[in-house]
């Protein structure tokens, strides 16, 4: 049975439905969800015994402000450098562009990694506004591509799938959902085709051929936590197995002392396979921070009781989602 790679934080969102299905979220974008946790980082700290902690190749005009644990500031012409570090295997997890001595405003280049370095989100800010093109990758492989115009997606939008054949391609205007549309198999098979009105997609494929085709890769209902009402809607369901899971996390949650000793916050993901039994048999830290709070996130997820499995087409089926943390002194 195939496994579906689906973000659990944004399918409320993203389960909305259309004419004649449901729309759906892939996997590799959830680098770039964990964006707006970054900012808040508090980067006032500096030790100089932390001056050789860090390997990375800096430009001749660098000059360094401040090390850290797990950072590096620096100076950078008239704009502001900083690199967050895996403190234990020292893999660069990050690079931000601030115009601002305060590191308040991002502006300029932008990259987030994944924790193991083969993935990473990287594209431009402007005035802390997405702008220019954007990419996710693995590896040497493009996942998603776009165009941000001071924070609207315009343009083609596309997702590939790991093997490089192209999986969806989506029209936006103004950061809306509008225009052509079409979506393909792993072997190239359109699935549906159609154009998108606001959001809301209207396939061009006769009714019978779009339910045919549908079945192959579109998931009817998420996993969910908790009581799982079967008389709410899936959207309301789901809403509520999101509260039961952050409530799960507060409630068994153990902060390593790291965070309070080194002042490291931000949002760590974590990718779970939930199998056709609602029981968790994979757990990926994509971005974990540091190793004693990586060791945490996935204490916490093994301890979870089963979960409601996911349905496709009216069966239980195997679905990866994202289950996100919040780390702050």
């Amino acid at each position: 049975m195939d496994t579906f790679e689906n973000t659990f934080h944004l399918c409320i969102a993203m389960n909305r439905l259309h004419t004649l299905g449901k729309a759906s979220i892939l996997l590799i974008a959830l680098i770039y969800f964990a964006l707006p946790s970054v900012k808040g980082q508090d980067y006032t700290k500096t030790d100089v015994s932390f001056a050789k902690a860090h390997k990375y190749d800096a430009a001749p005009d660098e000059r360094v402000l401040k090390t850290w644990y797990h950072y590096v500031v620096s100076r950078k012409g008239m704009k502001y450098v900083v690199r967050t570090f895996y403190p234990e295997s020292g893999a660069l997890i990050s690079y931000f562009t601030y115009q601002d001595r305060g590191l308040k405003v991002l502006d300029g280049p932008f990259t987030l990694y994944s924790d193991d370095g083969d993935g990473k989100t990287e594209g431009t800010y402007v005035d802390n506004v997405l702008n220019g093109p954007w990419t996710t990758t693995t590896g040497t492989q493009i996942l998603t591509e776009g165009t941000y115009d001071m924070g609207l997606r315009i343009g083609e939008w596309k997702e590939h799938y790991t093997n490089g054949q192209l999986k969806s391609l989506f029209t936006f205007d103004g950061g809306e959902e509008l225009g052509p549309y079409v979506r393909y198999d792993t072997v190239g098979v359109v699935l549906d085709t159609g154009n998108s009105i606001l959001g809301e997609r209207y396939t061009s494929l006769p009714p019978a051929e779009f339910e045919a085709r549908r079945g192959r890769d579109i998931i009817d209902e998420f996993p969910c936590f908790g009581e799982c009402n079967p008389n709410l809607s899936i959207g309301e369901r789901t809403r509520l197995s999101g509260l039961a899971v952050s409530r799960y996390i507060q409630e068994n949650i153990k902060a390593p002392k790291e965070v309070a000793l080194y002042g490291i916050q931000g949002r760590v993901n974590a990718s779970v396979l939930i199998n056709e039994k609602g029981i968790i048999e994979e757990v990926d830290i994509i971005n974990g921070l540091c190793e004693p709070i990586a060791a945490e996130c996935r204490r916490i997820i093994e301890s979870m009781p089963s979960w409601r499995p996911g349905v496709k087409q009216g069966k239980p089926a195997p679905v990866r989602v994202l289950i996100p943390f919040a780390f702050a002194p």
